[in-house]
Order: C-alpha cells, then sequence, then structure tokens
C-alpha cells in the first residue's frame, strides 16, 4: 500500500512539472505552433480585437486573470481555458 501511495505522488509530481502547453498564433510571435507556459501562467487564450476592417487575433498562454480583465464589450473579446491546447 506504501509504495502504492508513494507512486501516486511521484507521478503527480512530475506531471505538474510539465507546463500548460497551448496554442500559439495569430499577431503573437511564437518559434512554433505551440508554447509552454511558464509556472505562473494558468490558461491558454483566444483574443479578439474588435478594430478596422479584419479584427487582429492572438492565442498562446496568458493568466485567466488578465484575460478576463480584456473582455471589454465592443472592444475585445479574450476567452481562456486551462487544458493543453484548448485555445483552438
Amino acid at each position: 500500500m506504501k509504495t502504492v501511495i508513494l507512486a501516486v505522488l511521484v507521478l503527480s509530481v512530475f506531471s505538474q512539472s510539465e507546463g500548460l502547453k497551448c496554442l500559439c498564433g495569430g499577431n503573437r510571435q511564437c518559434s512554433g505552433p505551440t508554447e509552454t507556459c511558464s509556472a505562473s501562467i494558468d490558461a491558454c487564450f483566444n483574443l479578439l480585437i474588435y478594430v478596422g476592417s479584419r479584427p487582429p487575433h492572438s492565442k498562446g498562454c496568458m493568466s485567466s486573470w488578465d484575460c478576463s480583465r480584456l473582455n471589454q464589450p465592443g472592444i475585445s473579446s479574450c476567452r481562456s481555458c486551462k487544458f493543453d491546447l484548448c485555445n483552438k
């Protein structure tokens, strides 16, 4: 029983050390189609800014709190999610 508990604890530590993976693109500069978020970032985002004839968009890593602050009716819309590659 102790071995099972130890194995679960070890697996949970290793799974938490992996950062959240988000799709990256739009107006955001990325080295590839995905990015791994730092430990302080808790969400992936998809941002649309309603400006001009073709609204710019971005997607990548951002705190969910920062994303919620970017929701301004008629100006911008930011949606966040908290699992790998959820910001399609």
